[in-house]
């Protein structure tokens, strides 16, 4: 990962200027989860509001990045430097995992703990 994108990273990460969200890239209450955050330093203008309505009447609002909800597009991500299992873990890491027979159980992260593992790891 380049130097001076991680840096950037790290230091949003730590700002206090974003808040901390679970499952998805970014809320309509712009909340967001650690990739959500690298996607808004790098390329803000990808972001794009979208409505669904799901029941007569009531409609639900929400954002993707460049189409995706969850996980930045692998091709943007690996321009950063980021491959997919790399992605996956950070997710992990901001979402949490339930343990079961094969994985153990992992609590969700908060950004200051993200930001020390992308420190050394990325």
């Amino acid at each position: 990962m380049d130097a001076e994108i991680k840096a950037k990273w790290v230091a949003a990460l730590r700002s206090g200027e974003y808040k901390q969200t679970r499952h998805l890239l970014r809320t309509t209450d712009d909340k967001y989860c650690c990739l959500g955050v690298l996607g808004t330093i790098c390329a803000p203008e990808k972001w794009v509001k979208e409505t669904q309505e799901t029941d007569p009447g009531a409609n639900t609002a929400y954002y993707h990045f460049a189409g995706e909800e969850s996980l930045l597009p692998s091709e943007f991500a690996e321009k950063l430097g980021l491959d997919g299992s790399t992605q996956d873990k950070l997710t992990i890491l901001n979402d949490g995992q339930e343990g079961h027979r094969f994985a153990e159980h992992i609590e969700p992260h908060s950004f200051e703990q993200i930001a020390d593992w992308i420190e050394k790891n990325l």
